[in-house]
């Protein structure tokens, strides 16, 4: 319950909340316990779809469609910049040129830091593709009038989740656990581009991993594959944004690991 209780407080101490979501798994990527707490406190609620350029337009439009019938939606990519300037314009018919605070929320790896960076034009948060990686909470200044709180990751409900991207592949020792699960989901969905970045055409797990480590030269001493290098490379190329899919919620239906990790 520590790291809710942060964000409560931190909700509570904000006059507006922007989730951010990745736009390639949506509706994993949202946090119904936050929006709940937000609307309890009567905080006003933007949900950011971040990382765009990495699905179709339809999926976004489609899914923002979704979205807005609950909350202000607005889809983005901090890589390329657009819808940058919409989310700025939403901020500052908030103020209404009074001084108000912010709160940047979302799961680990879904791009806070780098909304924050496009939102000041300028790098102010640090910004790394490695779960975990904002540690603490920092006020960072877009204007005179608008501070923003860039939060640590919230962690899901319920299970840790490669699909959701707060696995650290280099710390946690299920990584055959987490690429199955991750690559089993992908598989599931209807756009994807597993086969082109990994150039296969099985969507066999065991065949697809041995064709990574081949083809990167993923070899252990003596000339044995490395698969286990293998099966982490799946996990940061989807923290990267180098493996993409569009994720809907009948993908996710039905997976098997339910991780307690004292929500």
């Amino acid at each position: 319950m520590g790291l809710w209780n942060y964000v409560f407080g931190i909700v509570r101490e904000t006059d507006f909340v922007i989730e951010v979501v990745d736009a390639r798994v949506p509706y994993e990527s949202r946090s119904e316990r936050l929006e709940r707490a937000v609307k309890s406190i009567g905080n006003n609620l933007v949900v950011v779809l971040n990382k765009a350029d990495l699905v179709p337009k339809e999926f976004t439009e489609k899914t923002k469609a979704i979205i807005s019938e609950e909350y202000p939606c607005i889809f983005i990519s901090s890589k390329d910049r657009h819808g940058v300037v919409r989310l700025k314009n939403v901020l500052r018919e908030v103020s209404k040129g009074e001084k108000v605070r912010v709160a940047v929320i979302g799961y680990t790896n879904t791009g806070k830091s780098s909304i924050i960076n496009a939102l000041r034009g300028k790098k102010s948060a640090k910004v790394a593709p490695t779960p975990g990686y904002t540690k603490y909470g920092q006020w960072v200044k877009m204007n005179e009038n608008i501070l923003l709180w860039d939060t640590p990751g919230v962690l899901p409900s319920g299970k840790i989740s490669a699909i959701k991207g707060n696995i650290n592949q280099e710390k946690t020792k299920n990584i055959s656990i987490y690429s199955r699960e991750l690559l089993d989901i992908i598989m599931k969905t209807k756009v994807n581009n597993l086969k082109e970045l990994y150039n296969v055409e099985t969507m066999n797990y065991d065949e697809i991993i041995k064709s990574i480590a081949k083809r990167r030269g993923f070899v252990l001493k003596g000339g044995e594959l490395d698969l286990k290098r293998a099966e982490k490379a799946i996990l940061i190329d989807w923290n990267r944004g180098k493996l993409t899919a569009c994720v809907e919620k009948e993908d996710t239906e039905n997976q098997n690991i339910n991780i307690d990790d004292d929500q």
